[in-house]
């Protein structure tokens, strides 16, 4: 790891702020998500910062998306790690703008961890959306002739790595479900369901515990 994460790494506070990213924010019982999201964090210990919580009127014009943004950045930098919510959005992969946050936070040292609600492998909910074609060569292709991940990830290579580099897993349902006809969710119900956000909150504990244990 690189030295600034390492530092972070090994410094737990008492009771660790986590920004909650991820699409829930667009369901329209988002705040009752958050409130619940947030009740399960502090019963693990840990206190939860969630982004529809920010108080930036949501306008429909340029300067109120901007200042939605920065207030999340700035709500980022306060927090010492990211659970991220993966569940494909609006297609195959996550929603772009948590796939930002995850990113955002690993330049800025912090851990990230993340779950979905979707078993099913990233290349399997992209053939699902898309015709595919698989090469002589057997990479798999879409109708464009652009290649398709083919590594078993949950998601793209970057947003699965960050989560590994952290020193963790993302969590996943232990039985598979169906898959909307997009390769995303097939129902809205399912980024608001609590039942990996909070396997992923218990791992978020488990190596924080080791990481303190081992020190520097």
């Amino acid at each position: 790891m690189t030295g600034s994460r390492r530092v972070r790494d090994s410094t737990r506070p008492a009771h660790p702020r986590v920004y909650l990213a991820g699409p829930e924010v667009f369901l329209s019982n988002a705040h009752d998500v958050g409130v619940a999201k947030k009740a399960l964090c502090a019963r693990h210990g840990l206190v939860g910062v969630y982004p529809a919580d920010n108080d930036v009127p949501a306008a429909p014009v340029p300067a109120s998306g901007y200042a939605i943004a920065k207030t999340n950045e700035a709500l980022i930098d306060t927090c010492h790690l990211v659970v991220a919510n993966m569940t494909p959005f609006r297609g195959p992969s996550a929603d772009v703008g948590t796939a930002y946050e995850m990113g955002y936070a690993r330049g800025r040292g912090l851990p990230v961890f993340a779950y979905s609600t979707l078993v099913q492998d990233f290349t399997t909910r992209t053939a699902h959306k898309v015709a595919t074609v698989r090469d002589a060569d057997g990479s798999l292709r879409d109708p464009n002739g652009l290649v398709i991940e083919s590594f078993g990830l949950t998601d793209n290579v970057m947003l699965d790595y960050a989560v590994r580099d952290s020193g963790a897993t993302i969590m996943v349902p232990q039985e598979p479900g169906a898959i909307g006809s997009d390769g995303s969710a097939p129902s809205a119900d399912h980024y608001s369901r609590l039942d990996e956000f909070e396997r992923c909150l218990a791992l978020v504990m488990d190596v924080l515990r080791r990481r303190t244990r081992r020190g520097p």
